[in-house]
């Protein structure tokens, strides 16, 4: 005859397991569409002289930005992500935006959400020259890599908007007829444009370091469909790759590209979390 006391741990394993069958299914749910908070739209400053570029840059300048091509100091790009952290296991959702001071600071911040809430997730940065990062708020060691790793990331958008070719130290180099590279400063890097037929990036590829001490692997980013966005023609999606992984880890969906917009609270707001003596992160954290 059962006394009840028989109950309790029943009742304390079916309250668990309900717990984490509603945890598990608010992890599946992903975010809606929305800007991140306190992005505006922005002005140009300016306008970009393309006649001296290679002739793949100046059609590509010209089909995404029109003519003449204008600059703008800065830009948001946001949207939705999916992330499986070492390329293995379960997809988890995440809201997405990056902060450019272009070709200068930016700031990636990837939280994942639960019910399309965002919670806790991966940060990266590239701020006052150095690369600072956290996954799931926790920063991780400084090393000599970090810088590297945070500025191709970097790059890898900013390089996108023909201002930043105008930096100190970018060389613009035509490959073939489908290939283009950016050289980027201060460690003169390569980034590998693969051109589709219309003369638009397709595929991105980088040498990276995923971690401290060990050497880098390539990465590769096949970007989707350009369309208009925010007033400028951008990519829609990108699906991001490790060489030693084979599959993808991340597929960011973009909603919105704002050129122009104030960046500077958001640079701020990072550089003062870190603070003077916080433990520098690799850009590839979030990946691990």
């Amino acid at each position: 005859m059962d006394d009840g006391h028989g109950r309790l741990p029943k009742v304390m394993t079916g309250a668990v397991a309900t717990l984490a069958a509603v945890g598990i299914a608010g992890l599946a749910v992903p975010p809606v569409r929305r800007r991140p908070v306190g992005v505006e739209r922005g002005a140009p400053t300016g306008v970009v002289d393309v006649d001296a570029f290679p002739s793949p840059f100046r059609r590509y300048a010209r089909t995404a930005f029109g003519d003449p091509v204008p600059s703008f100091g800065s830009a948001v790009i946001w949207g939705r992500a999916r992330l499986r952290p070492g390329g293995r296991g379960p997809w988890f959702h995440a809201r997405a935006a990056t902060y450019h001071e272009l070709g200068r600071a930016f700031v990636a911040d990837f939280p994942l959400t639960w019910f399309g809430i965002g919670l806790t997730g991966g940060r990266d940065a590239l701020i006052d020259g150095h690369g600072r990062a956290a996954a799931f708020g926790r920063a991780r060691a400084a090393a000599p890599e970090t810088d590297g790793s945070a500025n191709a990331f970097m790059w890898l958008e900013a390089g996108m908007f023909p201002e930043t070719w105008c930096v100190e130290g970018v060389r613009l180099e035509e490959v073939d007829a489908g290939t283009v590279r950016l050289w980027v400063p201060p460690r003169d890097e390569p980034i590998t444009w693969r051109l589709d037929q219309a003369g638009m990036p397709a595929r991105l590829e980088v040498l990276r370091h995923k971690v401290p001490d060990e050497p880098p692997v390539p990465q590769a980013i096949d970007l989707g469909p350009w369309h208009d966005v925010g007033g400028v023609r951008f990519f829609t999606s990108a699906t991001v790759t490790w060489a030693d992984e084979g599959r993808p880890w991340l597929r960011w969906r973009i909603d919105g590209v704002e050129p122009g917009a104030d960046v500077r609270p958001f640079i701020d707001r990072v550089r003062a979390d870190v603070g003077d003596d916080v433990e520098n992160a690799p850009a590839a954290a979030i990946a691990r």
